[in-house]
């Protein structure tokens, strides 16, 4: 390889530097030849040289100064028989002698301790070369990597280690035939020079393709740089098969676009943190929310995305995730670059290395605003829902299915039942119900659950206290936590049971009134058919008989007799007749009004029943309609015939009062008296007229009132409503 310009320049300077100590010898050896000259005779030279060659044997060693003092003395002797013909002239050539002999001495000592130096330094390069070369066959045949000796100036393989011949596929021998060109790929043949000369540089390192013994190639990366070797220059390179590493790598970068387009894919905000917190990826869905392209954010701190709180809360969170390596699940607010606030479920994951080490987070944020509202909607519509169920008018109860105990209930069913919520979880559907329907009732709940059958009426219902109410009941399945329950509405229904159980009686009553008003009429009928049987039928019948004896009576005096016992007979029967036409409808009542009629119906009494009734009335004018006129009246004697026949008692008082647009006739007496509520049953004696009365009243807007109590009278109170037009109907009902 040719030497530089430097190097010439180098090598010259070095050759001046090292003859400097000879020019200073010889300068030496000159003064001292000088000056000893005068006082040494024909051996002057020689003595003058010996200060030379001494310098000699201690700057060049003592074969040198041998070598020396041998040139001296032989080149004195034949210096002095050139000289002697010129002996006039001695001085000057001694002189001349000593100064060329002298800088000859230094001359040649100075060589001579050059000529060894060289040969030592050269022996030292040799051993030292000889021991980079052993350590570089060391290092070559024992590596894995492949090791190639190139030389510089042509390319040519001039050592190759054994990996070499197992990675191309040739021997030693093939494998130094051959240059670097020969095993490059074709399509990298244009970068060997570049290479190369990189390599003779300062070294390289770079990846190309090497092609093999039978033509398939490999991705190798080749170190080379360049040694000096037995004055050659030459390159060496260690050239590593990187298939594996290019096969990993890509496989990583398949797997990192696979992970990235699965990261794309994640609908939901996700991002990866180093051990720092820096951002070091993220999806798509994360740069749609916060506005911002994936390469402007990476690097960026939570304190660069997000405000001062918010960011410290995040820094904390991560450092936990680090240091335990537990995941981490928040709920936060957040705020995209447009101002919109969301609320997102964050889960945070610790990411490991290889040997488990966390070196970094990732983070998936998922909107749950949606979520949220809808929570918050349920928990309102829970809390109305709550509101209704405990303020409900209604029994709300929850049972198991199979066991039918319960596992709570509202306020309004604690309330009906008289017991506390803890109570009521105690006890079971069957133990508020009568034992003797528990079997059958718990079938028809289970039947009305399932839709087989209506809500079940009037389902007798047992209290704590023991005491009983009636309910409708109305159960449904429902399914609660994985488990099936048994719900139920329950609304007392006491007050319509017992309006049920009154008009039941009440229509009992009506019905049996209706048997004794066609009773009552047929007695009427039947009394009316015996006194006109036994009274008006037996006079005419008589008054018929006498009125036959007038025909054949002739004695004037017995006729007249007979006449006056017609006329006694035609009398009774009359009288009888008007009496009870009285009685059953007084011509008062409709020519002078009730008050007049009433007070006849109070004196008649006293003949009829022995009852002596005391009449009052005030000073108001009275005015009733003629229908209620007559019904009032009728009550008024059935009421009057109810004290002479139970009351035990021979007085009684009538009053007749008005009071705005109402009139009051009250009846009362001092008799045994009753139960109000139990003579009112149609059962009880007197009963069929007491309700008969009510309801007639009622029929017109008027009421009945009675107060009494056994020993204590009774005092019973008519109340009806003054008439507009008082005389509506007596055209009708006038008496003729």
């Amino acid at each position: 390889m040719p030497r530089s310009s430097g190097t010439s320049k180098l090598v010259v300077s070095d050759c001046l530097r090292q003859c400097l100590p000879a020019v200073g010898l010889a300068a030496i050896s000159i003064m001292a030849g000088l000056l000893l000259e005068p006082l040494l005779s024909q051996n002057a030279p020689f003595v003058a040289s010996f200060p030379a060659v001494m310098l000699v044997s201690l700057w060049c060693g003592f074969l040198p100064a041998i070598a020396t003092a041998i040139v001296s003395l032989g080149g004195m002797y034949i210096f002095g028989e050139l000289t002697s013909p010129f002996a006039d002239q001695g001085q000057f050539f001694h002189a001349l002698w000593v100064t060329l002999n002298n800088t000859g001495i230094a001359v040649i000592g100075h060589y001579a301790r050059e000529s060894r130096r060289r040969t030592q330094e050269q022996a030292q390069i040799a051993r030292r070369s000889q021991a980079m070369l052993e350590r570089y066959q060391l290092l070559v045949q024992h590596g894995r990597d492949i090791a190639l000796f190139i030389r510089y100036r042509d390319g040519k393989i001039i050592e190759a280690n054994r990996a070499a011949e197992l990675a191309y596929g040739y021997s030693r021998e093939q494998l130094l035939s051959l240059t670097i060109a020969d095993l490059r790929s074709p399509c990298q043949q244009d970068n060997i020079p570049e290479h190369m000369e990189a390599a003779n540089g300062p070294g390289v390192l770079f990846e190309t393709i090497h092609r093999r013994a039978d033509g398939s190639e490999f991705h190798v990366e080749v170190s080379s740089r360049g040694i000096d070797l037995d004055n050659e220059r030459i390159l060496l390179s260690v050239v590593r098969d990187i298939t594996e590493r290019r096969e990993a790598q890509a496989a990583l970068h398949a797997a990192e676009i696979r992970q990235r387009t699965l990261l794309d894919a994640i609908p939901d905000p996700a991002w990866l943190n180093d051990q720092d917190g820096r951002i070091i990826a993220v999806n798509r869905a994360w740069v749609r929310f916060a506005g911002r392209e994936a390469d402007e954010v990476f690097g960026f701190t939570p304190e660069d995305l997000f405000p001062p709180e918010i960011a410290a809360q995040i820094e904390s969170e991560n450092a936990h995730v680090l240091q335990t390596g537990q995941e981490l699940r928040v709920e936060r607010k957040l705020s995209d670059r447009a101002g919109n606030e969301k609320w997102f479920d964050i889960i945070k994951l610790p990411v490991p290395d290889a040997e488990g080490k966390v070196i970094g987070t990732a983070g998936i944020a998922r909107d749950i605003t949606a979520k949220r509202e809808a929570q918050q909607a349920l928990i309102e519509s829970e809390a109305r829902f709550r509101a209704v169920v405990e303020n409900a008018p209604d029994g709300i109860v929850l049972a198991d299915v199979t066991t039918g105990n319960f596992h709570s209930a509202n306020p309004t069913f604690c309330r009906m039942l008289g017991y506390e919520l803890r109570e009521i979880c105690t006890l079971s559907l069957n133990s508020i119900l009568p034992e003797a329907e528990r079997e059958g009732r718990w079938r028809q709940l289970l039947s009305n659950a399932a839709g087989s059958e209506g809500a079940l009426q009037d389902v007798k219902i047992l209290r704590k206290d023991g005491s009983s109410f009636y309910a409708d009941v109305s159960t449904f399945p429902i399914r609660l936590g994985g488990r099936d329950y048994l719900g139920g509405f329950f609304r007392d229904m006491t007050e319509r049971h017992e309006s049920r159980e009154a008009k039941r009686a009440y229509e009992a009553r009506l019905r049996s009134l209706a048997m004794e008003a066609s009773l009552a009429e047929e007695r009427e009928r039947r009394k009316l058919s015996v006194y006109l049987h036994d009274e008006v039928c037996q006079y005419l019948a008589l008054a018929r008989i006498k009125l036959s004896l007038v025909r054949s009576e002739c004695d004037p005096e017995k006729l007249r007799e007979t006449c006056r016992d017609i006329t006694s007979i035609i009398d009774r029967s009359n009288n009888g007749s008007r009496s009870l036409m009285l009685q059953l409808s007084h011509p008062a009542l409709y020519e002078l009004g009730f008050a007049p009629a009433a007070e006849w119906l109070a004196e008649d009494f006293k003949r009829l029943y022995g009852l002596h009734v005391h009449f009052s009335e005030d000073e108001h004018e009275k005015p009733i309609a003629l229908p209620l006129r007559v019904t009032l009246y009728q009550c008024l004697r059935e009421l009057l015939v109810n004290v002479a026949k139970h009351a035990g008692t021979a007085h009684a008082t009538v009053r007749v009062e008005r009071h705005g647009s109402r009139i009051r006739v009250t009846v009362e007496d001092e008799g045994r008296g009753f139960i109000p509520h139990s003579a009112s049953r149609p059962d009880h004696k007197g009963g069929y007229g007491l309700f008969s009365i009510r309801e007639r009243l009622i029929s017109m807007d008027g009421h009945m009132h009675i107060h009494s109590a056994p020993g204590m009278g009774t005092k019973v109170t008519l109340d009806v409503p003054v008439a507009e037009n008082p005389d509506a109907g007596t055209d009708e009902m006038h008496w003729k």
